[in-house]
């Protein structure tokens, strides 16, 4: 969706996207071949990003240009900046909550003329069909199309463009949305968490806007009926219900309900493993479901010689992820792929379990689905590794143990303080052992099973791949280099 931004917004969010993926100098001309502009435009460019974003730290020395992290700032509020201040997204969020209103009135609202504002109809909806089905329709502004795509479209552009504690939508109350959200989740135990129940007031306060001005999703309605039927028998439960459609401006009758809760009340969508297992006799769909994600997780396990403690739980949420497709947030992104960093470094440190839960869960989509795509596969994949409990202890467990020698010019027990040090601060990733003959040939050195030599004073290092040198004590900077040259190694040498 970053067609949706001026080009001078794209060129620099590459510009910010590429600098903080490289963590390290990257000379102009790089950066100018990378984001395909001229050297100038890229300075000019810098310079709007140093006054737009002071708090990101970006520097430029005859090395090239660098964005400095820290554990305090990342990179959400760029994104948050260009969904603000991008003409053809603040279009479409005014249309969305301003269906039926004429162009003439929505462009003095936004304050650009008539003929801008159909320019940027026209650019929305040429980027819009890459990934979503539906448009805008001119006349009386409205949001045609399929429902599902248009619900989950706005449920992911607010949870992009507004901070963790922000909420968007004016005329619902926040406070009694929430206490009205948690009545309903409660009762039909949907798990709730920080972070799920954000991500759950905003896909239902999207499908109360859409439902509102008159737009349904097309719903199976088996399941939701008899859920419904069953909130009905609870205490007060006419009392409760009145109160809150008062509250809202909606009456909270079954079809209203089942609007609210679509992706939540819907078949191939369960609350609990038993639920899901009641259903495999009965849905050869989901039996096959099942039974697919059961042989591909057992494969991993026989493959990887790891444990997995929550079977039936992550049998549960791999289920669902994939059922529910466009109706769970972060599924699919607008402009910020938050998945996308996490999904690299999964690769790069645990290649060959990455590539074979790729595969398996390619498989599995392929076969229950007929179709699967790069967006729903990451997310398949970041279920399972953020679900699956104590997963990377497992992976840790795997991976080979560095061996370094530490050798002192001063005593033994001071070679020996310094692999308790480095022992201690590198867990069980590294083995230190301290030199205790009394003759230091270089040659045995060098051909050594150990993977680091560290000295206390100066060796001739040409023949050896990694040399650590300690001035007489371990400081944090030497902590550091020694994490540093145990990761490269550990990259080099594991087979997981």
């Amino acid at each position: 969706m970053k067609m949706l931004l001026s080009k001078s917004q794209q060129r620099q969010l590459e510009i910010i996207e590429v600098l903080y993926e490289k963590k390290e100098f990257v000379h102009l001309k790089e950066l100018a071949e990378l984001v395909k502009a001229s050297e100038r435009v890229i300075i000019n460019d810098l310079s709007t990003i140093k006054s737009t974003f002071e708090k990101l730290d970006i520097q430029t020395s005859i090395k090239g240009v660098i964005l400095r992290t820290n554990a305090t700032i990342g990179i959400d509020g760029v994104y948050r900046y260009y969904l603000e201040n991008s003409l053809n997204f603040r279009v479409l969020e005014y249309i969305f909550f301003n269906p039926g209103v004429s162009v003439i009135d929505a462009s003095e609202s936004l304050y650009i003329s008539v003929s801008s504002f159909y320019r940027a109809i026209e650019k929305i909806n040429k980027a819009i069909i890459q990934l979503f089905h539906f448009k805008v329709v001119g006349g009386q502004l409205r949001i045609e199309g399929d429902e599902r795509d248009i619900r989950y479209f706005f449920a992911q552009y607010f949870s992009e463009k507004c901070e963790t504690l922000a909420w968007p939508f004016v005329y619902l109350d926040e406070r009694i949305f929430s206490e009205i959200l948690l009545y309903f989740s409660n009762f039909s135990k949907i798990p709730q968490d920080f972070a799920r129940f954000r991500f759950f007031k905003y896909v239902v306060a999207v499908n109360y806007y859409r439902t509102v001005q008159g737009n349904t999703l097309s719903i199976d309605s088996a399941y939701s009926k008899e859920l419904y039927e069953r909130i009905k028998q609870s205490e007060n439960f006419n009392e409760i219900i009145t109160g809150y459609s008062q509250k809202l401006g909606i009456a909270l009758n079954f079809k209203t309900l089942e609007q609210l809760f679509a992706g939540f009340v819907r078949k191939d969508f369960y609350f609990s493993y038993e639920q899901l297992l009641a259903d495999v006799s009965i849905h050869r769909h989901v039996a096959s479901s099942v039974q697919l994600l059961k042989k591909f997780l057992m494969n991993l396990l026989a493959d990887f010689g790891i444990r997995l403690t929550n079977y039936e739980d992550l049998i549960l949420h791999l289920h669902n992820t994939s059922h529910l497709d466009k109706f769970e947030i972060e599924s699919y992104f607008i402009l910020h792929n938050k998945k996308k960093r996490v999904i690299k470094v999964l690769e790069t440190y645990y290649p060959n379990f990455y590539k074979k839960v790729v595969e398996g869960l390619t498989e599995y989509r392929l076969k229950v689905h007929g179709e699967c795509n790069e967006y729903i596969i990451n997310h398949l994949v970041y279920t399972l590794f953020s679900h699956w409990d104590h997963l990377f202890n497992e992976l840790y467990s795997k991976l080979p143990v560095i061996k370094a020698l530490v050798i002192s010019d001063f005593d033994l027990p001071h070679a020996k303080a310094i692999c308790d040090t480095f022992n201690y601060y590198m867990n069980e990733q590294l083995l230190a052992e301290p030199f205790t003959e009394e003759v230091l040939n270089l040659d045995e050195l060098v051909n050594s099973e150990y993977d680091i030599i560290v000295s206390t004073f100066e060796l001739p290092t040409q023949d050896l791949e990694y040399y650590l040198y300690v001035d007489k004590i371990v400081e944090a900077s030497t902590v550091q280099k020694l994490r540093e040259i145990v990761e490269e190694i550990s990259l080099k040498k594991r087979n997981i």
